[in-house]
This record gives C-alpha cells, sequence and structure tokens, in this order.
C-alpha cells in the first residue's frame, strides 16, 4: 500500500483528542533547535543527529528553550509537564512548511484510538468534515506512526521505547548503542 503524507492545515472544529495526550512538536531540522540552546547533552544530540530525519519521534527534556524556538502561548498546550515529543520529518513538504512557518503543533491524522490513516483518502474520511485541507508529499512508506523514543534518561544509558512504529525498535536500539559507544 502507497502512502500519502498529509499535514492538517486548519481545523474547523475541535478534534475529540483526549487533553491528557499530549501534543508534539515537529521541525524541519535539527538545526531549527540549535539557536534555542536545549539544555541537551552530547549524547541526547548526536543520537538525534543519528536517527533524524525519519520515522522517529523522540521525547526529550521540555524547558524555556522551547519559548525560543516560537511555540508562544502553545507552551503549556504541547508536550506534558516536563517533557517534549520531537519529530523531523524525511518528507519535503513538510519540512519546507515547518522552514517557513517554525515548529509545528502536530498530532496523528486519525481520531484518537483508531488506527493510523496510511493514505490521505483515509484522512479525508475520517477527518474531512473537521479539516480545511490536506497537504500531501507524495508516496510514503510509512504505513504505521512513527516509533516514539522516551530519551529522558539516555544519560543514564537507556531509551526507552513508547510505539514501536515504522522503524522497528530493534534498529532504534542498535543505534543507540553505536552512538554511545562512539562517545566512550
Amino acid at each position: 500500500m502507497v502512502e500519502d503524507i498529509y499535514v492538517d492545515v486548519k481545523l474547523k472544529e475541535p478534534t475529540e483528542r483526549p487533553a491528557e495526550k499530549p501534543i508534539c512538536i515537529c521541525i524541519s531540522s535539527l538545526e531549527q533547535l540549535v539557536p534555542t540552546k536545549p539544555p541537551f547533552s552530547p549524547l541526547l544530540w548526536e543520537f538525534m543527529r543519528n536517527v533524524y530525519p525519519g520515522g522517529i519521534s523522540c521525547i526529550v527534556p521540555k524547558g524555556d528553550w522551547l519559548l525560543k524556538l516560537g511555540v508562544g502561548a502553545a507552551y503549556d498546550r504541547v508536550g506534558t509537564k516536563d517533557s517534549i515529543m520531537i519529530r523531523v520529518p524525511d518528507h519535503t513538504v513538510t519540512a519546507h512548511l515547518c522552514d517557513i512557518t517554525g515548529p509545528l503543533a502536530i498530532t496523528s491524522a486519525n481520531p484518537s484510538g483508531e488506527p493510523d490513516s496510511t493514505h490521505h483518502d483515509m484522512v479525508i474520511k475520517r477527518l474531512g468534515h473537521k479539516i480545511q485541507g490536506v497537504l500531501c508529499d507524495g508516496q510514503s512508506n510509512e504505513l504505521v506512526g512513527s516509533t516514539v523514543v522516551n530519551c529522558l534518561k539516555i544519560d543514564e544509558g537507556t531509551i526507552h521505547f513508547l510505539r514501536e512504529g515504522c522503524v522497528p525498535a530493534t534498529k532504534v536500539q542498535q543505534i543507540f548503542e553505536r552512538v554511545k559507544n562512539s562517545m566512550l
């Protein structure tokens, strides 16, 4: 099955997303973070350099650096009190959009609790009455959501998987071990 990548441009009405489900930030590249000077360890930076861009979302410490990134009043609405999930997609249109607009607060394009939308037609069928548009970025091999990696204890030598998605957890763990060993 071939997937079209989408970004819902503007909601017409609120979604049924539970308030306790954190919203993540999508950026065009790690370079967008550099001027904000997040207090990430060298190990976390290197791990992210090795997994981005792609189908991985990293949970990292939240802080004032997000205000410098431009989240403004959305600060309390993204992530949790102490953490934020960051995604750097490998989709040209989405990355270009983030270059133009700055970071985007994003959620999955399916009603909460339902299977991932794997084609723009699914997004329109499920959410078409709530969105004003869908931006397609061509074919993709991602047929499930991103792999979510909790990096909050990376400096203790460990990462945890909250969801295995389009990138196998074993592959991400191998990347982490390689990066960790290269920094010894």
